[in-house]
């Protein structure tokens, strides 16, 4: 029987590897390397890169769901419930930055099947901006496409941030700023004809 302790090694590993190479520049022989793991023993857990990738990425998605459907379901306001999502993105990549990376900018080219009962995090803010239309704090306007424009705001910093393309974008940047990307985050889908000018 395997043992467990060689598979969350693998894990992280894998994580490291993907987040560096991205998932096509990664080999299983980078991911032995890191994990300090023969191949076999690697294989003993896992039946490719792919299976190995589908993991990390099913358990970071389960983790960010059960905290975006807390936030959903809390009897806060939905402008309160937006800025909590924000809040929540930026503690996922200031805490865990790796996978933030990898779940969030880097995800994979191939077809990840979503977990089964697997609730994105899309349409748990789609419901919170229908919530937020229905009491006349979230402009009008596709509840999808507002999402999906949210979620935007929030990783494209980010992703400049990670990627060093613009030096005036950096983590530290965005660390310093994060009450500014709520503020802006909010601001994006608050209805204007209840936003002071």
């Amino acid at each position: 029987m395997p043992r467990a302790s060689q598979e969350n090694k693998i894990i992280e590993a894998a994580l490291d590897c993907f987040a560096e190479l991205g998932y096509d520049g990664t080999r299983i022989r980078h991911i032995a390397d890191k994990a300090e793991v023969a191949e076999s023993a690697l294989y003993r857990h896992f039946a490719s890169k792919e299976d190995i990738a589908r993991t990390i990425y099913h358990n970071c998605l389960h983790n960010i769901q059960d905290r975006f459907l807390e936030i959903q379901v809390s009897p806060s306001t939905a402008e309160t419930k937006i800025k909590q999502f924000v809040e929540l993105a930026l503690d996922f990549y200031r805490n865990r930055p790796t996978e933030f990376s990898y779940t969030m900018i880097q995800t994979p080219n191939f077809e990840l099947c979503l977990p089964v009962n697997f609730v994105s995090p899309l349409d748990i803010i789609s419901k919170v901006i229908i919530e937020g239309q229905q009491q006349g704090c979230i402009r009008a306007g596709n509840p999808a496409i507002l999402a999906a424009s949210f979620i935007g705001s929030i990783l494209k910093p980010i992703a400049l941030a990670q990627m060093s393309i613009i030096p005036e974008i950096d983590s530290t940047l965005i660390r310093d700023n994060e009450s500014l990307l709520i503020e802006l985050g909010w601001a994006m889908l608050a209805n204007p004809i209840n936003t002071p000018i």
